[in-house]
């Protein structure tokens, strides 16, 4: 009887295995064009990073050479937010970022100078309550102009798990 269980057991667990990795499976093969895209969001988010430490904005600026016009929307902001609301709420941005913790893409598309990263991205901030991780879906949206990458759009909505969200607008 136990024998049977175990066997039982052992059938189930690989039968359901397969359905929780889908999704790294498939971030395990990304094309040569897709993981430079990836190496360039790391890069920008590094640059953000540096950016905070040198209290200037301007490095992320010209690390990751955002398009003109360029925008951002965090859901729970009213509308997309550019390099000018960047600058104007700089300070506090930069005294709630803490850094970035991973992100964990989850598709990428890439159709002629266009790419665009769906992928769930951690970060941690300095709140009230003293410092949290929060989990974001995201969407971020690249333009290449010759031959390399800039950032052009994105959207960010936390995810159920993230219950406060350190970047809203103080």
């Amino acid at each position: 009887m136990k024998k049977l269980i175990r066997t039982l057991s052992l059938r189930a667990v690989l039968l359901v295995t397969p359905l929780f990795f889908t999704v790294n499976v498939h971030a395990q093969n990304w094309s040569e064009e897709e993981q430079g895209l990836l190496d360039f969001l790391e890069m920008s988010w590094d640059a953000w990073m540096e950016a905070i430490k040198k209290n200037d904005p301007d490095v992320w600026l010209k690390k990751a050479n955002p398009v003109e016009g360029f925008s951002y929307w965090w859901s729970r902001e009213y509308s997309p937010r550019g390099e000018r609301t960047l600058r104007r709420n700089w300070d506090a941005v930069r005294n709630s970022d803490l850094g970035w913790v991973d992100f964990r893409p989850v598709r990428i598309q890439i159709r002629g100078n266009v790419g665009v990263i769906h992928f769930y991205g951690y970060w941690k901030a300095k709140t009230n309550d003293g410092p949290v991780t929060t989990e974001h879906m995201r969407t971020e949206v690249f333009l290449k102009e010759d031959g390399k990458w800039r950032f052009f759009s994105g959207h960010s909505t936390p995810t159920s798990s993230s219950s406060s969200d350190p970047y809203k607008e103080r």
